[in-house]
């Protein structure tokens, strides 16, 4: 088991297709880290989408500028960050689901902020 990092964590595990784990990564910062929702991207990436209060460690560089914003994540095909984009103000702010048009991402969530 990977060391929790925070309140809660992402934890991302890629099995095969009989069921054995491939890989398993942990990312996560010193606060409530959530992901809503996974997607394979046409580039043979993975997004994740969510919401943190975390600044540090995956986060670092996440500008939460609220409570607590949503985020886009991007993975490659060993679980391995790529980068994450920080969505939100000076609210709660949340992403839940993306699709990807041709590696062009769209995002929905919902937002307290202005």
């Amino acid at each position: 088991m990977t060391l929790n990092l925070g309140d809660k964590d992402i934890t991302v595990v890629k099995y095969n297709s009989i069921g054995v784990r491939v890989w398993r990564k942990h990312h996560a910062g010193s606060r409530e880290d959530i992901a809503h929702k996974v997607i394979e991207t046409s580039d043979g990436n993975y997004i994740i989408v969510g919401h943190s209060r975390s600044t540090d460690a995956t986060f670092a560089g996440f500008a939460n500028i609220g409570d607590q914003d949503g985020f886009v994540l991007k993975i490659d095909n060993t679980g391995t960050k790529i980068w994450i984009k920080s969505l939100g103000g000076a609210f709660s702010d949340f992403a839940y689901d993306a699709i990807d048009f041709s590696n062009k991402i769209l995002v929905v969530g919902h937002t307290s902020s202005n």
